[in-house]
């Protein structure tokens, strides 16, 4: 079960489908989220992306990952993200500071799996130029009902190779992206140990570690 658990864990910025949508009753009271612009790291409440795999049709049903605002995750304050799509339901759990953006765990049904040390996904907003790497060590647990059901020591390790204009069919757009590669050593049966992707500062990733492509988001606007 940790493989399936942990294959979660390598989409990192990602995905949903779009739940089917009912008008609102004006008689009900209502609370109405206002979606701020995104930061440097998009994480405000309310921005939502929607992606595509890379072998997807350009008209395949979407996958879409929204920001469900501050929660716990065990003592921790953190923002919590929600994925939808194809089945598909993952929340992730990460917090965000000076020096970076830090993954602390995930859950899918039925399990709950922690990174300890929180995993450092992306370096301080200043930080950013051709050669830069960022590295560390972390424990990832999966609970099942509350057990310990596995342990896994990881050593990570990511670079940023350069940057790049890329133009996606997806999303119709042109980008001018972060290229990063992310190395995960030590477990090599459950997660790949080099993969590239693309950053864009306020709009988030564009290709994922798992191949998801954009298709549009709310962020960047």
């Amino acid at each position: 079960m940790l493989q399936v658990a942990v294959l979660s864990l390598s989409g990192m910025l990602l995905f949903g489908c779009a739940p089917q949508q009912t008008a609102p009753d004006p008689g009900k009271v209502a609370v109405t989220v206002t979606t701020t612009k995104a930061s440097f790291y998009p994480h405000e409440l309310g921005l939502q992306w929607e992606y595509l795999l890379t072998d997807d049709r350009l008209d395949a049903p979407t996958y879409r990952l929204s920001v469900e605002g501050g929660t716990l995750f065990g003592d921790q304050a953190t923002t919590r993200f929600l994925l939808t799509g194809r089945g598909t339901q993952r929340e992730y759990f990460r917090t965000y500071d000076d020096t970076g953006v830090y993954l602390h765990g995930m859950t899918v049904p039925g399990a709950k799996i922690t990174l300890v040390p929180a995993l450092r996904e992306y370096p301080g907003t200043n930080d950013w130029k051709v050669g830069v790497t960022w590295s560390g060590k972390t424990q990832i647990t999966l609970f099942d009902d509350k057990e310990v059901r596995e342990r896994l020591n990881v050593d990570y390790k990511y670079t940023v190779l350069e940057q790049r204009t890329v133009t996606l069919n997806t999303s119709n757009r042109t980008y001018q992206v972060w290229v990063i590669n992310r190395q995960m050593m030590g477990a090599k049966d459950i997660l790949p140990e080099s993969k590239e992707f693309y950053f864009v500062p306020y709009i988030g990733e564009v290709l994922t570690p798992d191949g998801f492509v954009i298709k549009s988001t709310t962020a960047g606007r």
